[in-house]
């Protein structure tokens, strides 16, 4: 199951281009547009998770500095381009509130997760893996999918004129405010700021 700002561009184009023959679909949405009555249990399910703060500070990286060309389907983006990281993560807290199916780039990813499917729960996905072990954990799945091939682990998305480190930007008062923005997730996949 993708999730935005989590590699899923690095794991979309290696599970298209580079797992042949596999049968390996990285995309529930795809997935469920091709079946309407697909049953969930009957797949080997997996995740990639991400620190939250490393994610929203990430989206604000990545989107809020882009060209005006790749921002024309991303009207929340477009909206709050150049503004401050701490006008970002206030932007973001009153969307999540106001929009439960606001832009998968904020959305807490256990949203995203209990969203892309009505018959398979998060305790249900077979594997869950995080970025910051990315390499250990695709190993895992193509092994429990009975795959040969390495992955090359490509980050795609650079730094865009701002500061690499997240740390950087963030404040005690930042911190808290991510912390409570995406609560569910820093609980359910155990994380912390550090």
């Amino acid at each position: 199951m993708s999730i935005p700002k989590v590699a899923s561009t690095t794991l979309h184009r290696f599970f298209n281009k580079s797992v042949e023959h596999s049968h390996v679909r990285w995309d529930a949405i795809e997935v469920k547009s091709e079946n309407k009555e697909i049953d969930y249990n009957k797949f080997f399910s997996f995740t990639v998770v991400r620190n939250p703060w490393q994610r929203l500070y990430s989206c604000w990286k990545d989107k809020c500095f882009i060209d005006d060309k790749y921002l024309e389907n991303a009207p929340f983006f477009k909206k709050h381009k150049y503004v401050s990281f701490d006008r970002f993560v206030s932007v973001v807290g009153e969307q999540i509130k106001e929009n439960h199916w606001c832009d998968p780039h904020i959305r807490p990813m256990n949203k995203l997760l209990s969203g892309y499917k009505e018959n398979l729960e998060i305790e249900n996905i077979d594997y869950v893996g995080k970025i910051e072990t990315l390499n250990c954990d695709i190993e895992c799945v193509l092994k429990n999918l009975k795959v040969q091939c390495e992955f090359p682990n490509m980050v795609l998305n650079k730094g865009r004129g701002v500061s690499s480190n997240y740390a950087d930007v963030y404040t005690k008062d930042i911190i808290e405010r991510v912390g409570s923005i995406y609560e569910a997730d820093i609980v359910k996949f155990g994380y912390s700021f550090a």
